[in-house]
């Protein structure tokens, strides 16, 4: 009997030693609310005061509808640049912030256009891309 026990406990043992995979993400319901930011080349001492005084970054939105084992990751992983824009200028002055949202800052140089920023959003084991997903136009 202490056989068969011994026998029977070993093999379960030896079936329950499998992989398990680490987490999830779910990002088919990701979305920025808005999709678009605008910001200024020349800043308006009227409209742009507070900004000013502060000397506070342009800072978009956070990401909604996204899911996952922590910690979240996300990165800007394309640029489309059009009417006059510069992807690779956009790039380099933007960045994804920790919590997603996108920071420019307030003296940029950033040529006049409209910037489509693809995101990758990934953590342990997974990672989802989201194509042209925010839109920044500089004015």
């Amino acid at each position: 009997m202490k056989k068969i026990i011994l026998l029977l406990l070993l093999s379960m043992s030896f079936f329950s030693c499998s992989k398990q995979e680490v987490g999830y993400l779910i990002t088919k319901d990701a979305v920025y609310t808005p999709n678009t930011m605008t910001i200024r080349k020349v800043l308006d001492p009227v409209l742009d005061t507070k900004r000013i005084a502060g000397q506070f970054p342009w800072v978009s939105t956070r990401i909604q509808g996204v899911d996952g084992t922590l910690p979240l990751q996300y990165t800007i992983s394309n640029v489309t640049a059009t009417t006059g824009g510069d992807a690779a200028a956009f790039k380099q002055k933007c960045k994804l912030r920790a919590d997603s949202a996108f920071e420019i800052p307030l003296n940029h140089n950033l040529p006049v256009g409209e910037y489509t920023v693809d995101v990758t959003i990934a953590n342990e084991g997974y990672s989802h891309s989201k194509a042209g997903i925010f839109k920044v136009i500089v004015q």
